[in-house]
């Protein structure tokens, strides 16, 4: 009888635990940047990279390996409809383009990267370049 209420104790245990994890929400993505991108002051260059975004605190940490490459502030967007295809708005600042918003292919919501200080640009005052990847 001992036996199977330390197994019960430790088998709730668990479900709990689970049940947090599932509650946190987040995502985590791959992604491939089509070119070179500045990410809150930080020039990320072209490639794979891996993608973490809190909802709860509104981190998006891009990492390349364990190494956090690029940190900032984001939040979530509805989308009418979700995306054909993995898209990067893009806005030309000087001689950079600076990595706004990204949505996932199949997602209907958009991550939208905040400016410095935590200000977020109004994307109908500005004109974003929208960089599709292949499917």
């Amino acid at each position: 009888m001992r036996k199977i209420a330390n197994r019960l104790m430790i088998l709730l245990a668990l479900c709990a635990l689970m049940s947090a994890a599932a509650l946190a929400k987040g995502k985590t993505e791959q992604v491939t940047l089509p070119q070179d991108v500045v990410i809150n002051g930080t020039l990320v260059k072209k490639g794979q990279y891996k993608l973490k975004f809190d909802e709860q605190t509104g981190e998006l940490l891009f990492l390349k390996g364990k190494k956090v490459v690029a940190r900032t502030s984001a939040r979530l967007e509805k989308r009418e409809k979700g995306a054909e295809r993995t898209e990067f708005g893009l806005f030309q600042e000087g001689n950079a383009k600076t990595l706004r918003s990204i949505t996932f292919r199949g997602e209907r919501e958009t991550i939208v990267m905040h400016e410095k200080g935590g200000v977020t640009e109004n994307p109908a005052a500005a004109k974003p370049s929208t960089t599709n990847t292949n499917p």
